[in-house]
């Protein structure tokens, strides 16, 4: 046992054989390379399947761009969406505002009494002046003094025509006191349609004009080298006086300005007033101590008529409605007048027997065409305001004025033939006389043509469409062929053609005669409102439509006040600056959306 256990012991002790050695090395050597073997197979599988990963991934890589590409797009096509609503929210905020505030003030003017601010208060301008494309007259335009200064003026214009009936022509006297009397009342017309009309000085200024020209009107009939021309100078130098103290008074409240202020436009307006004014009040000066005998004393109301015209201009805009408004109810009341006139003359017939059939429809007749008369002046306005000849430029706007002192000018001297006309029938006289048609034909073919003439002042709107425009403008071509056709006619009346004997044998076929021609005008004058029934179904859609200005004068061609850069800012940009400064910050952060998804875009692209 010893020994086997000490064998074992030097069995476990002893080194090993000289081969054990080499053996155990070479082992030790393989079992040393089989780690590395190992590890290359595991770096090329792994490499493998990194490869077959990355590729996976990458295609899904590429189909979330291709999703994220297609989102922005649609995120992107939202944005510009939101971005085109704001804008026209933005639009719609400016147009309101831009509409709000001129029916505020004007609501506030309105609504005040006439003594807010003091009896004797300071000038204030219209809200209607600054605003001219905005209806702003919400208080009527026509007030009761106002009325009554028109009355006074209509009755002085019946004046000069009772003299007219008289002489039996227009004479030049009779022309330059109707001119005077329409002077006096532009001048009322030119500061009640731009200041405030209703405190006490304007209103004492009205009662000592209405006065003046009441005690005026008495020598209509007088000679220029009469004392009553002396008394119609001296009425127009004191009325020329009265409007220069009036505007001096608005100068002086207005001097310290500012320049860009509408203020300032009223103290220039003011002060031109003023020197035209003094400049009228001179020279009817010089006429009154002049002596009455000269023979070239028309050169004096000549010289002081011209002054006075010379205050028409656009220094200071106008209340323009206000101002249609007054020119209106001032035609009417003097063809209401001119009615009344022809009543008068009849009434005494009347008395002594009763009116036959015949009677009644000459008296109809007369007022037929003087309603026909009326409805062809209302109807010559364009649909828009800013198409009226006062509001297209100054050229135009000074020839609508001229226009309408030959409209009122012939509408009396057609009154002034009424009346010889209704005369001479009732009376049945044996021929017709000549004076009174030569008045009627003369004054009836005035009318037609000054309202011809006031109509084609207007700016007209037509569509750009070439057979729908073709439709319009054939449809004035025939309106004013056929307006003329009708002055020439009373032109050949009223010279005695034999052509057109027939419709002067008598008053009732003469009267007959011009009534239907009158009514026949007033049914083409709607030819315009056919055509555009006949091609558009609503109003909004002819307006639309009817873009393109037509004129048939050079000078009907609306100014334009502003220049490209102003242009330029009325569009998106421009409106959203007028804005909110949140607005305006949000469609700042929607441009920096926009651009932020275009570099992304970009990006993305690249990838």
């Amino acid at each position: 046992m010893f020994s086997r256990s000490k064998k074992a012991t030097k069995t476990d002790g002893d080194p090993a054989p000289a081969e054990q050695p080499a053996a155990h090395f070479s082992d030790s050597i393989s079992s040393a390379d089989t780690p590395i073997k190992n590890n290359v197979t595991i770096t090329s599988s792994i490499k493998k399947v990194s490869s077959q990963e990355l590729k996976a991934r990458l295609a899904d890589t590429e189909i979330s761009m291709a999703g994220l590409k297609v989102q922005l797009k649609d995120e992107r096509a939202a944005k510009r969406k939101l971005y085109s609503s704001l804008v026209k929210l933005a639009q719609e905020f400016k147009r309101m505002r831009l509409e709000s505030q001129p029916l505020r003030d004007a609501m506030d003017y309105a609504n005040r009494s006439w003594y807010e601010g003091g009896m004797w208060r300071a000038p204030a301008i219209l809200p209607g002046v600054a605003n001219q494309q905005v209806k702003t007259v919400l208080r009527e335009a026509t007030g009761l003094s106002d009325l009554f200064f028109k009355l006074v003026i209509v009755t002085a214009f019946t004046r000069v025509g009772i003299s007219v009936a008289e002489k039996g022509h227009l004479s030049l006297d009779s022309l330059l006191y109707f001119a005077v009397f329409w002077m006096i009342w532009t001048k009322g017309l030119n500061y009640s349609t731009r200041f405030d009309s209703t405190d006490l000085s304007f209103e004492f200024v009205n009662l000592l004009t209405c006065m003046a020209v009441l005690l005026g009107s008495l020598s209509a009939n007088s000679n220029l080298q009469s004392d009553g021309g002396t008394r119609i100078m001296m009425m127009a130098g004191f009325v020329a006086i009265l409007h220069m103290v009036l505007h001096l008074r608005v100068a002086l409240w207005f001097r310290s300005a500012d320049l860009d202020s509408i203020e300032y436009q009223a103290k220039k307006h003011a002060m031109f007033s003023v020197l035209m004014t003094l400049c009228e009040t001179a020279t009817w000066t010089a006429g009154i101590f002049l002596p009455a005998v000269l023979e070239s004393r028309w050169i004096i109301f000549l010289v002081g008529i011209s002054c006075s015209i010379a205050r028409i201009r656009r220094t200071l805009p106008c209340d323009f409605h206000a101002a249609s408004s007054k020119r209106g109810v001032l035609f009417i009341l003097l063809v209401g007048f001119l009615l009344q006139s022809v009543v008068v003359v009849a009434s005494p017939f009347f008395e002594y027997q009763s009116p036959n059939l015949e009677q009644y429809y000459f008296i109809g007749a007369c007022g037929l065409m003087l309603y026909c008369i009326k409805l062809l002046y209302s109807d010559d306005a364009p649909k828009l305001a800013q198409d009226h000849a006062l509001l297209v430029n100054t050229a135009s706007a000074f020839l609508f004025n001229i226009g309408q002192f030959c409209l009122l000018l012939s509408i009396t001297v057609l009154g002034s033939g009424l009346d010889l006309l209704t005369h001479s029938y009732l009376a049945a006289t044996a021929a017709l006389p000549r004076n009174a048609k030569e008045l009627v034909c003369g004054g009836y073919g005035a009318v037609i043509l000054s309202i011809l003439f006031i109509k084609s002042m207007h700016l007209k709107r037509i569509p750009i469409d070439g057979v729908q425009k073709l439709m319009f403008v054939a449809t004035f071509c025939t309106q004013m062929i056929v307006q003329l056709a009708v002055v020439f006619l009373s032109i050949s009346l009223y010279m005695g053609k034999t052509y057109f004997v027939v419709l002067a044998q008598d008053e009732i076929t003469l009267m007959l005669g011009l009534a239907s021609v009158t009514l026949f005008l007033v049914v083409l004058s709607w030819l315009d409102e056919a055509v555009e029934l006949a091609l558009y179904t609503s109003v909004d859609e002819s307006r639309q439509a009817l873009v393109h200005p037509f004129g048939l004068w050079w000078c009907v061609a609306p100014e334009l006040s502003g220049s490209k850069e102003e242009e330029e800012e009325d569009g998106p940009a421009g409106v959203l600056s007028g804005m909110t400064p949140l607005l305006s910050q949000s469609v700042a952060n929607m441009q920096v959306l926009t651009g932020g998804y275009d570099s992304i875009r970009s990006s993305g692209e690249e990838v």
